[in-house]
Order: structure tokens, then C-alpha cells, then sequence
């Protein structure tokens, strides 16, 4: 992937996980995928992905992340129960939106 410019690095820096997600879900739309984020994770299991996407027969299991934040083993955890049920897996961050490498892996 291109490096940010330094303006893409600010606007990566200041995007919430919230208008991340609003961005992911519209794209995974447009790509004609099946989108689910739980709205409120009380009394969820912890660390449950952000967004599950259903296309076909394929399934993507996605954590979102505001730029320097890691995912918790809990979070770890679940990916990794996805990874093998033979979801692909995904940590995505606002930077992965701003460079285009969020379109590539829909498409």
C-alpha cells in the first residue's frame, strides 16, 4: 500500500472507530455483502469482532481500531476462533481506510 500523506495522517489520527465502521459497512454494501455489528455488546461475549461481513461463501470476521490502539487477547481470541472456522480475518484502522487497502479486500 501507498504511505499516507501527511493530511491522510492527520484525518487517520482524528477518525473515530465509529465513522470507520459507518465507512466499512457502506463499502461492504456497495460490494453486496451482508453486514452485522452488534449495537450494544452488554451482555455479549467479550471481545466479539466489530463487524461480521457474508458475501457468497465467503465470511469476514473484522476488528476496527482507532490508529495506536491493539486489539485485547480477547479480541485476539476470537479472531483467531473465525481464522479457523475459515473466515478471513481482519484488523482494520482508519489508515487501512485512507489508503485504499479496506476496497481492495472487499472487492
Amino acid at each position: 500500500m501507498t504511505p499516507l500523506t501527511e493530511a491522510q495522517a492527520v484525518l487517520a489520527r482524528a477518525m473515530t472507530e465509529k465513522q470507520l465502521l459507518a465507512h466499512v459497512r457502506a463499502a461492504a454494501h456497495t460490494f453486496g455483502y451482508r453486514t452485522y455489528h452488534t449495537l450494544r455488546s452488554t451482555g455479549s461475549e467479550p471481545g466479539f469482532c466489530d463487524l461480521i461481513l457474508l458475501r457468497g461463501r465467503v465470511g469476514l470476521a473484522v476488528e476496527l481500531k482507532r490508529e495506536g490502539k491493539d486489539t485485547t487477547p480477547a479480541q485476539d481470541g476470537w479472531l483467531h476462533a473465525f481464522a479457523n472456522a475459515g473466515f478471513r480475518t481482519a484488523i482494520w484502522r482508519p489508515r487501512d481506510w485512507l489508503n485504499g487497502r479496506i476496497l481492495e479486500e472487499l472487492e
